[in-house]
């Protein structure tokens, strides 16, 4: 019996559904099944290079799907055809073997007979060289073939759907591992670094500005996910900076900011810049940012690795100490105290640490060794406000 229009279109949009969430597959293979009258079947890929397979299977017996994907599908005459045939053909049991030869087969008594299949109809949907990706759908063997007109015209139709879903998955899968790698260098970023909407409401951030913000010193979030600046003055110039990145000024023209904001409990201030983005950037609710704000902590200091000087500059691990303790400490005299040895060894190291490096002056050694050292933590957060 022909699908109906409205059936067709149901199974369609199932298809599409499954490619933008993998949990679907399962009962979208169900629904194929039913529409073209299976007793099982399976979304399959045949890796390239190996023998080994990977299925989503429906109304299959699991020891069977087990079995296959470990030993039997090897034995499996349908992957050779649709390895060899154009990507797209849709085929019957009838096409791999009469049925008299194919109940003689290892495949069929070992392993298709027992688990109550051995006819079907088969599709090539996609194949890379990552292997084959096919679909099927299982009947036993009977001798009046499964593969009625209806039933190979209907998968031929599905089959174009399939393909396109599977490829749409893929790039969506691809996209999102891009976009997991590069949250993955944002959260560890020492600066904070936050995505705010034209009006000023937090819309995404890394650890480093989540922290800084619940802090609740110089900047903070109001109950409604508004970024807030110090006092009513300075929250004005953030937000006017605000505006200014994200809408631009009279004539439309974007434009980058800065501000300096103080914190309540003292210490340094913090350095905010404001900075336009792209029409085609998106948060990660799909919502359009306003404005990327960069929160440099000037009181915050980096992680200082002395191999990392050692690796660069030949430098002893000792002489390595010396010059990265050259980041939190003015005087010679604190870094010999911290170190545990006396200001004539300090002064000592500092000058063959000058020769090595190739400098002169305390400042420009301080100026390398920040240089060299990444601007990175190790505290990683989902990055949402709440």
């Amino acid at each position: 019996m022909a699908a109906s229009v409205e059936q067709f279109s149901s199974l369609v949009s199932r298809i599409y559904g499954a490619a933008l969430d993998g949990g679907l597959w399962e009962s979208t293979l169900t629904a194929l099944l039913d529409a073209l009258g299976g007793h099982g079947g399976a979304l399959l890929l045949a890796e390239s290079g190996s023998r080994r397979f990977r299925s989503t299977a429906i109304g299959m017996d699991g020891a069977g799907v087990m079995a296959y994907e470990s030993h039997y599908g090897r034995m499996d005459p349908v992957p050779s055809m649709l390895i060899a045939a154009r990507v797209g053909n849709v085929f019957s049991g009838s096409h791999l073997a009469t049925p008299g030869e194919h109940r003689r087969t290892e495949f069929y008594t070992d392993w298709a007979k027992p688990f109550g299949t051995g006819d079907g109809l088969f599709a090539s949907l996609t194949k890379s060289d990552g292997g084959l990706n096919w679909f099927c759908c299982n009947a036993p063997l009977r001798d009046e073939p499964f593969a009625t007109p209806e039933r190979m015209r209907l998968l031929q139709l599905l089959v174009p759907h399939l393909q396109q879903a599977l490829a749409a998955q893929h790039r969506l899968a691809d996209a999102a591992n891009v976009t997991h790698r590069a949250l993955d260098a944002y959260e560890h970023m020492r600066h904070g670094v936050a995505w705010v909407s034209p009006g000023g409401k937090l819309m995404h951030g890394n650890s480093a500005a989540l922290d800084l913000f619940r802090s609740g010193s110089g900047l903070s979030l109001a109950a409604d996910g508004q970024l807030r600046a110090g006092g009513d003055e300075v929250n004005a110039s953030l937000r006017r900076l605000i505006g200014l990145a994200a809408s631009g000024d009279g004539d439309g023209i974007k434009s980058a900011g800065f501000l300096s904001v103080r914190r309540s409990h003292g210490g340094s201030p913090l350095a905010v810049h404001v900075l336009p983005v792209s029409a085609e950037a998106h948060c990660m609710d799909g919502h359009v940012p306003g404005a990327l704000l960069i929160v440099v902590d000037v009181d915050e200091r980096g992680e200082s690795r002395p191999e990392i000087l050692q690796d660069l500059f030949g430098l002893t691990r000792s002489e390595a100490m010396v010059a990265t303790a050259m980041l939190s400490h003015g005087s010679l005299e604190a870094i010999a105290v911290e170190l545990g040895v006396s200001l004539a060894t300090v002064r000592t190291h500092l000058h063959r640490v000058y020769s090595k490096v190739g400098v002169n002056r305390q400042s420009d050694l301080v100026r390398v060794v920040q240089t060299v050292h990444a601007d990175l933590r190790q505290r990683p957060h989902n990055g949402f406000p709440s």
